[in-house]
């Protein structure tokens, strides 16, 4: 996981808990996603629209809410005067909810022989909400840069719920050892 963590390593086990989350406001943009290619009036000898289906017209949006927890166990397997290498391995929680917004149109005959691409709603709210959890086993190498501050670089495996592989790239994080 990503954010603020507590580390404790004894001489032959230790665990990590890691907690992140960003919240970030909607931000209304006068452009919708698709709007120009759309819009207009077509000629019937030209080309017949489907009247009967409608399509979203979403805004963009760069708001959303994102969070994440991890337990990590430690087994150190060797210990140098400034290093110590590791087995980890752990498991994860991450939780991520949008909220975004369109609007409904479709095609509608205006004469006999024009269309018109128009809303045919309000604005409507669409929640988007995902939960992923993910079980992994790796290694990692931690070098002490001060008496209190360590740098941590860890190698995972990472296997999500729907049994894919998900992450197998380094792990970086910065600690303070209170002593």
């Amino acid at each position: 996981g990503s954010g603020l963590s507590y580390r404790n390593i004894g001489e032959s086990k230790g665990i990590q808990f890691t907690f992140g989350i960003m919240s970030f406001p909607y931000e209304e943009d006068d452009e919708p996603y698709w709007r120009e290619d759309h819009m207009g009036h077509y000629d019937v000898n030209d080309w017949m629209p489907d009247t009967s289906s409608s399509e979203k017209m979403y805004e963009y949006n760069s708001g959303g809410t994102w969070g994440n927890a991890g337990l990590i166990f430690i087994k150190p397997l060797h210990r140098a005067e400034k290093s110590m290498f590791y087995l980890l391995g752990g498991v994860s929680a991450y939780y991520s909810s949008s909220a975004d917004y369109y609007t409904e149109y479709k095609y509608t005959l205006d004469t006999d022989s024009t269309y018109t691409y128009k809303a045919v709603s309000d604005r409507k709210k669409e929640t988007n909400t995902d939960y992923t959890f993910r079980v992994g086993a790796g290694i990692g190498l931690e070098y002490e840069l001060t008496e209190n501050i360590r740098f941590s670089l860890d190698l995972p495996l990472t296997i999500s719920d729907n049994k894919q592989i998900t992450m197998i790239v380094p792990e970086a994080g910065l600690y303070y050892y209170f002593k």
